[in-house]
């Protein structure tokens, strides 16, 4: 029976920890002072880092994802498949409309920053709006982050049975 409640309360230690750990990626959205001094790991992670996450994530989208000859690619593969369902067929019209607007995405890639777009967007949001879309993406890891905690507890708390035994 003891090897049991060590398991279980094992298992109970690792959830909470975890959960509290995943909590405090987002939370608390503000600094805490006790006699003065700043309570660690207040505010939360990504309030406190939210511009490098918000800057990594448009990174990524801009070289990755969204990069200008990518962005090129797709626009000029929509005016070609828009333009016959328009009835625009004539040869000349479709080598026109799909050259001349290549050239001109050309010119207006230059100016559109993706990584800075989503950046900005990012940076715009509230905390906990941003922690929203975060965990709408992520709620099935974040639970299973919690999970784990709890096995990993419960084979800590069997291995205690064991060794008190």
């Amino acid at each position: 029976m003891e090897i049991i409640t060590r398991v279980l309360l094992g298992a109970l230690i690792g959830y909470i920890t975890n959960y509290i750990a995943v909590k405090m990626i987002f939370r608390p959205h503000r600094s805490y002072f006790l006699f003065g001094l700043r309570i660690p790991f207040t505010p939360g992670l990504i309030y406190n880092r939210k511009w490098v996450f918000a800057s990594n994530i448009g990174k990524i989208v801009e070289q990755d994802l969204l990069h200008q000859a990518k962005i090129k690619r797709i626009a000029v593969s929509r005016i070609k498949k828009y333009l016959p369902i328009k009835g625009i067929v004539d040869k000349s019209l479709l080598f026109f409309f799909s050259t001349i607007p290549q050239h001109l995405l050309e010119k207006y890639l230059k100016h559109i920053r993706v990584g800075q777009i989503v950046n900005d967007e990012i940076m715009a949001l509230d905390t906990s709006e941003l922690e929203r879309v975060v965990r709408k993406v992520y709620h099935k890891e974040f639970y299973c982050i919690q999970l784990f905690g709890a096995m990993i507890g419960a084979v800590i708390g069997l291995l205690q049975g064991f060794i008190s035994y």
